[in-house]
């Protein structure tokens, strides 16, 4: 394991977990490595989060360098990457 990846199991209860708003609805960060960076900062390793989306449409928030993995856990979503590509999530 590398050095600078070592890190502890902390259990973070829902009511200390940050909840904030972007343009297509509300996003929770559950876990964020290292602990004291700041998403805004764009300081961070990785990062998990879930939204909850509310708008028809959105756009993502440019995150340049970072590899997002998108999970659908209720309904269903259409992500569409303007003149490259369009595909539908569905659950898990």
């Amino acid at each position: 394991m590398r050095e600078d990846m070592a890190y502890a199991v902390e259990l973070v209860r829902q009511d200390q977990q940050n909840t904030s708003t972007w343009n297509g609805g509300m996003t929770t960060e559950i876990a964020i490595y290292p602990k004291n960076t700041i998403y805004s900062r764009r300081d961070f390793v990785w990062r998990i989060s879930s939204a909850n989306v509310k708008s028809e449409e959105s756009e993502f928030t440019s995150l340049p360098g970072i590899w997002r993995l998108i999970m659908v856990l209720e309904g269903d979503m259409t992500l569409d990457h303007e003149h490259h590509h369009s595909v539908r999530l569905q659950p898990f």
